[in-house]
């Protein structure tokens, strides 16, 4: 099972062990939309899922699909992840702080734990997807770095705690590369959206000058 397939690391990974022979239960935010039509129409053993990982009962069904499909689930990878590119101060109360926890730490743990009693009995592994943004703070993606953080300490736990049922815990820190996540356009917006919920008081502080060098930078 990967989470993420609709671009990126998701959508290449399902593709890989599709040719190693895998069944890939393949977790897309829009399984309507052309990535994921493409997807299931260049492979032959990718299953397009409906995923949400922030929502409980998309992670249920998908498990409940994989549990009635009879195979052996021998690995969960979770890919699924958003970034943003935001000052800490700027947005509505923790808004942003929240929307990245939802999907980067909460949603992947959701998703480890539905999965666990499938992959005890199959010896399987979780392979969750961190960042070396999770060791290193960088300037306006602080809270992101806190939500990868929050990963490896959670990795680093269940991998201790794994160990005598024979599931393996591992996971992969990758630097800044060009998928979907790196989005400019996207980030802009998004650095649009948290100025505009920003108070008065702070975006006063701050001008639109520093706005637009930060856009820049």
């Amino acid at each position: 099972m990967v989470t993420g397939c609709d671009t990126g690391f998701g959508n290449l990974t399902a593709k890989r062990l599709d040719a190693y022979g895998f069944t890939v239960f393949a977790g897309c935010l829009f399984p309507d939309a052309q990535t994921a039509i493409d997807l299931k129409l260049s492979t032959r053993n990718v299953r397009i899922v409906k995923l949400d990982v922030t929502k409980r009962v998309d992670v249920e069904a998908v498990v409940e699909e994989i549990r009635s499909s009879g195979l052996k689930l021998h690995a969960v990878i979770n890919n699924a992840g958003i970034a943003e590119y935001v000052p800490a101060e700027w947005g509505d109360d923790v808004d942003e702080y929240e929307r990245m926890f939802a999907v980067n730490t909460l949603g992947l743990v959701r998703v480890t734990k539905a999965c666990l009693p499938l992959l005890r009995a199959a010896k399987g592994r979780v392979i969750n997807l961190g960042s070396m943004c999770g060791r290193i703070t960088f300037v306006g993606i602080t809270q992101y770095c806190m939500s990868k953080a929050a990963v490896r300490a959670f990795s680093d736990g269940l991998r201790r705690e794994m160990y005598p049922h024979g599931v393996k815990v591992v996971i992969i820190e990758p630097m800044m590369y060009a998928t979907n996540i790196m989005n400019t356009e996207q980030l802009f917006q998004q650095l649009d959206r948290a100025w505009g919920s920003t108070s008065p008081v702070v975006r006063a502080d701050y001008g639109e000058e520093f706005k637009s060098t930060f856009k820049r930078r």
